[in-house]
């Protein structure tokens, strides 16, 4: 038997209870994050099983788009998913074009990226700790498919350096902000 037999004396505390201001929660709101939530899951799942739509293939391989391009993409998702028109136009607006919105969802394949920085990763050029900051732009633009310019002085970047100007000459800097910026560019419409 694990219960001990004797008995101990009671511990008494002193705590006091507060209650904070109440918050109005709008549940319909909730409610459209988690539908939002499940309609961003649908879309990835699609377009990650869509092997023969040459639009992303393009995104995925930071390829130039046209509008007609991104239109029928748009044209695409809404054959798969009829109920989702609203929200695809709520998407293109708030993540800058549905080009961008996608490969947000889907990532960018790894030999696009290394392509771009291919200069940056010369070993007789450049050193180790910059060419794993390189690295980690593209691991970062992998995963995520977009990357704005300020996140190379944020985490995992300024774990590699203090800040990118320890590491990059001023002119090699421009450089990467110019690709980092290309690959931007590369998801919506020429």
């Amino acid at each position: 038997c694990l219960i001990e037999i004797e008995s101990k004396k009671p511990l008494y505390t002193n705590f006091k209870d507060t209650i904070s201001e109440g918050e109005i929660v709008n549940f319909e709101e909730l409610v459209e994050t988690d539908e939002s939530e499940k309609v961003l899951e649908e879309i990835k799942n699609i377009c990650l099983r869509s092997n023969k739509n040459l639009t992303l293939e393009k995104l995925k391989k930071i390829q130039l788009v046209t509008e007609k391009d991104l239109n029928q993409l748009e044209e695409f998702l809404v054959n798969e998913i009829p109920s989702i028109n609203n929200f695809i136009k709520k998407m293109k607006k708030e993540k800058n074009g549905i080009g961008l919105f996608i490969r947000k969802l889907i990532g960018i394949e790894r030999d696009s990226v290394l392509e771009i920085f291919s200069d940056f990763l010369n070993q007789k050029i450049y050193s180790q700790k910059q060419i794993q900051f390189i690295t980690e732009i593209i691991n970062y633009f992998t995963q995520n498919g977009d990357m704005d310019i300020e996140r190379i002085y944020e985490q995992p970047f300024n774990e590699i350096a203090t800040s990118p100007e320890d590491l990059f000459k001023e002119s090699d800097l421009d450089k990467i902000c110019m690709l980092i910026q290309l690959v931007k560019e590369r998801a919506n419409a020429n």
